[in-house]
């Protein structure tokens, strides 16, 4: 949405970060963004307390995240922007972290609600790779501030880091939701069948199937 809208409002290049769409004229839908995404997963009611834990740290980074902004791509910065930049990189480090290992538990035993099975081979399989996958554009996106400036004006390798990053886990989730509603419709037809089978009992004297 940031994306487009900046696109659509200026002809300016995009932002070295993600985090700098707080200096564009998306300012307002990037912080409405985070602060969704945010409260959606502190509010996200998960089975297992060690996940309820990990997405509530998650959604909290990301709020914190919001409303401490990156310090401006300018020159010079005061001491109090650098500090709140600084609390920007930290929460976002922690944030990321917190949504590689939601989507590495995705694909463990539990995932679905206490006492749940284990997804498929294949599922767990492509979870541990999104996990992998997110945790290491994270940590490119990290390194690539260590970049000289020209050479990110060049790239954008951190931008694009950071959009990798949030689409693998979006991609993530989408999977895993799909794969909860197929469970919830396999498990409401069972319950269905079980009620008519009690509604419909054997005649007497015959053996039920």
């Amino acid at each position: 949405m940031c994306l487009a809208g900046d696109a659509a409002v200026t002809s300016a290049r995009l932002p070295d970060s993600l985090s700098y769409y707080y200096y564009t004229p998306m300012r307002n839908y990037f912080v409405g963004s985070l602060c969704v995404l945010g409260v959606f997963l502190l509010l996200h009611d998960v089975g297992v307390r060690a996940d309820r834990w990990i997405t509530r740290v998650a959604g909290a980074s990301m709020l914190c995240v919001a409303f401490c902004p990156a310090a401006p791509p300018v020159p010079r910065v005061t001491t109090a922007e650098d500090a709140v930049g600084s609390l920007h990189f930290a929460f976002a480090v922690i944030a990321f972290a917190a949504l590689g290992v939601m989507t590495w538990r995705f694909g463990q035993a539990g995932s679905d609600g206490p006492g749940s099975p284990a997804p498929p081979w294949g599922a767990t399989v492509f979870y541990r790779a999104c996990a992998g996958l997110l945790l290491g554009f994270a940590a490119m996106s990290g390194l690539a501030n260590l970049l000289p400036g020209p050479v990110q004006n060049a790239t954008l390798a951190i931008f694009d880091f950071e959009a990798l990053s949030i689409i693998t886990f979006g991609v993530s989730w989408f999977v895993k939701g799909t794969d909860v509603e197929s469970a919830v419709r396999a498990s409401a037809a069972l319950v269905r069948g079980l009620r008519l089978g009690a509604r419909d009992p054997a005649a007497p004297g015959e053996i039920p199937p």
